[in-house]
């Protein structure tokens, strides 16, 4: 109920978008894997390219928040390092056991990140902080 209540919030909504990115992460990685094993139709070739832009405007959003503390610009900062490799494992045009491998390695550890990142954002959006927050949002607000 608190990250319900923390969605209002900019760090609530920051929360829900890492949330976003670990699961298209993890969804991108499955994808190449079935294509990987031969499941090279339209439909999985085009939500592999769809949940990519999502994941790239969605990180960006995430590295350009001024909410970040400076633990979780650490932790998006290694999610997008990681991010790399997974862009190279997948582009690959020749996949074999090597890249599918480093797809699964990258989408792993972009996930620790990510989660690393949604408890830098849950631990501010704390009830105590929570409060602060809504404070300061609803002074923005009438200003």
């Amino acid at each position: 109920m608190q990250i319900e209540a923390a969605d209002e919030t900019p760090v609530g909504r920051l929360l829900d978008l890492s949330l976003r990115l670990n699961m298209l992460s993890q969804r991108m990685a499955r994808l190449y894997l079935l294509a990987y094993a031969g499941d090279r139709s339209q439909s999985v070739l085009t939500d592999l390219q769809q949940d990519r832009l999502e994941f790239i405007a969605g990180l960006y959003e995430l590295e350009t928040a001024r909410e970040n503390s400076p633990d979780s610009r650490e932790a998006i900062s290694l999610a997008k390092t990681q991010w790399l490799f997974f862009v190279q494992a997948i582009g690959t045009s020749r996949g074999g056991e090597r890249q599918a491998k480093n797809v699964a390695t990258s989408s792993e550890r972009i996930a620790q990140m990510l989660n690393e990142v949604s408890a830098h954002y849950a631990d501010s959006s704390a009830p105590g902080q929570l409060a602060t927050d809504q404070g300061k949002l609803a002074a923005r607000q009438k200003k």
